[in-house]
């Protein structure tokens, strides 16, 4: 049985748990989470590392370390991303052997983890609004050694332009939304401003879950533009079907070829992709 397994650290969150359980009591949602965590990695021979408010995963097999902050949704993001399979419609995407990646609304840098597991001489750009999550993101990178890997603390926007962030009601790492703000500390950055200062002609694959923001992008001519000319895929998180919908007739106009699961939404263009 997998507790067992559990480190002494974690003693306490399984005990919890099970008392929670027993009794019928609610359990809160990170409490769960780690525990499936557990439940799910320990078997596996996974080790997880428990430091202050800091949580570190290693796959065996893997040099990747992940950390995730332990009062977060990080959690929650990491078993989305390497156990449930939000992106599998990466897995038989086909990409050049050193591709450049670019990860919009990159929170910890899960994503980028993800990519640089599967295409480890990839050039990968990450771009994230939040201070604290972009602390992470660098972190992240940094205890990784991707020297292939830039982070960029900013919102993906449609010209440059200052912002500010609005926090959603579940207060989570990643509910929040930017809005432009003349006073604001959140430096909004265009995709063609991201392109010109790393020098980059062509992104292989461009990755958005930006909350809300991709709306105002698919209504940019500037954005369609370098998507027309410049990106050769993008896969994008969407949260309402009508949205969507609107999105992915943008795209088939644009020159893609479109295809999604759920929430998530994969495109191809058709002039690059081969």
């Amino acid at each position: 049985m997998f507790w067992l397994k559990t480190p002494i650290s974690f003693w306490l969150v399984v005990f919890s748990y099970l008392i929670r359980r027993i009794l019928r009591l609610p359990v809160p949602a990170i409490l769960g989470n780690w525990v499936y965590l557990l439940r799910l990695t320990l078997p596996l021979n996974y080790q997880i590392l428990k430091t202050g408010d800091s949580v570190t995963v290693i796959a065996p097999h893997q040099r990747q370390r992940i950390s995730l902050r332990f009062n977060s949704s990080d959690v929650l993001v990491y078993l989305q991303v390497f156990f449930k399979g939000e992106y599998h419609l990466l897995n038989d995407l086909v990409l050049p052997s050193k591709p450049c990646i670019m990860d919009l609304g990159a929170n910890v840098g899960l994503f980028s983890l993800l990519c640089q597991s599967r295409w480890p001489e990839a050039r990968i750009v990450a771009i994230e609004p939040d201070p604290e999550n972009f602390q992470q993101l660098t972190f992240q990178f940094q205890q990784n050694n991707l020297l292939l890997a830039d982070a960029i603390s900013g919102g993906s926007w449609t010209r440059n332009q200052k912002l500010s962030i609005t926090k959603t009601n579940d207060l989570l790492a990643w509910s929040f939304q930017v809005k432009e703000d003349p006073a604001g500390t959140i430096h909004g950055i265009s995709i063609r401003s991201l392109l010109e200062s790393k020098n980059l002609q062509r992104i292989d694959l461009l990755k958005m879950d930006i909350e809300g923001t991709e709306v105002l992008l698919f209504k940019d001519s500037d954005f369609l533009e370098v998507l027309e000319k410049r990106i050769a895929v993008i896969i994008l998180e969407t949260h309402h079907p009508r949205e969507q919908k609107e999105i992915a007739e943008t795209l088939a106009v644009t020159g893609f070829d479109v295809c999604w699961d759920r929430e998530l939404l994969m495109a191809k263009n058709k002039g690059m992709y081969s």
